[in-house]
Formats: structure tokens, sequence, C-alpha cells
């Protein structure tokens, strides 16, 4: 398309950065996916973006944007954050043996006692 320089997929995008990967400290054994600026493989929700598109104007750009066509292939979902721990239902990260992110503990001693 005119003005378009240059159009840059996910999997291009992972070659050259790392990922993204949220920890916190506080929460031993936290479990996170390795996160890029775009979808390689999956795209996990309507936020993620497929291209990247590099134009002379902003203009050009996002009209080479809407023209980019991408074959999806519906996966399930795992909606209710609950039922999200079954072990049936789908697991949303292949990294992951489950969807459990992590576990907390909290022990603030005898409760009974106060």
């Amino acid at each position: 398309m005119p003005g378009v320089v240059r159009i840059v997929t996910g999997a291009e995008i992972a070659m050259v950065v790392k990922p993204y990967v949220g920890v916190l400290t506080h929460l031993a054994g936290m479990r996170s996916p390795p996160q890029y600026p775009l979808a390689v493989d999956v795209r996990a929700g309507r936020a993620s973006r497929w291209v990247a598109v590099v134009a002379q104007t902003r203009a050009e750009a996002e009209d080479a944007a809407e023209a980019v066509e991408v074959d999806y292939e519906e996966l399930p979902a795992a909606l209710d954050a609950e039922r999200a721990l079954d072990p049936s239902e789908p697991v949303i990260h292949k990294e992951f043996d489950s969807n459990l992110c992590f576990t907390r503990t909290v022990d603030t001693g005898n409760v009974d006692a106060r």
C-alpha cells in the first residue's frame, strides 16, 4: 500500500526482543507466560495485536493496518476464574499445566485464641 515501509509480525518481533515475564517478589512461585509486544501464536484477548505497520504517515499506517486479514481459529476459553482452576477446563497458556497463577497462605496465628 502507498507509504508503507514495513509490516512486522509478532513472530518477527519475538526474534529480536526479550519477552516480559511478570512476576512479583512477594508472591513466590507466581507464574507468568512470556509476553511480547505483539501476539506470536495465540491472541489472548481483543487488546492483543498481530502486526505493527510502519508507514510514511499515520493515516497510511492506519489504512494498511485495517487491510490486514488474519484467519483465526477459535480456541476454548476459560471465562470463570474459579471454574478455570478445574483440571477439565482449557489451559490458557500452553507453557503451564494449569491456569493457577500463584497460591498464597495468610496465617496470622491462632485466631480462636484472640
